[in-house]
């Protein structure tokens, strides 16, 4: 509520529609690293979880968590445009994987509608 409010107040000592689009735009993108924070780390858990999983892997099973969180938001942003970095093994995964497909389109459409 706080934020809300220290944003509207921001906006309304603002007179320039450019530097109003550039905030926006700025806070739209946050928001799509917040949504790939959490989906990455979903991921993660999803794969780490099953003995089977994408993490059980040999290529990823590294001691850096770094590496292993990094790998994981690659994956989250690589939904954004269809790439398949990281091919689902369980059932568990692919279903997850579909749902992120459809929550990526419907995310994307609304955030380039909401730029244009």
């Amino acid at each position: 509520v706080k934020l809300e409010r220290a944003v509207k107040i921001f906006q309304e000592r603002i007179n320039s529609n450019y530097i109003l689009l550039c905030a926006q735009i700025c806070k739209l993108i946050l928001m799509l690293m917040v949504v790939n924070h959490f989906l990455g780390c979903l991921w993660y858990g999803l794969g780490s979880v099953a003995e089977d999983g994408w993490a059980q892997d040999p290529q990823f099973k590294t001691d850096d968590i770094l590496d292993r969180y990094l790998v994981s938001v690659h994956w989250a942003l690589g939904q954004f445009h269809g790439e398949e970095l990281i091919v689902a093994r369980t059932q568990y995964e692919r279903m997850f994987t579909v749902a992120v497909l459809f929550f990526a389109l419907a995310l994307v459409s609304s955030f380039l509608s909401s730029v244009t």
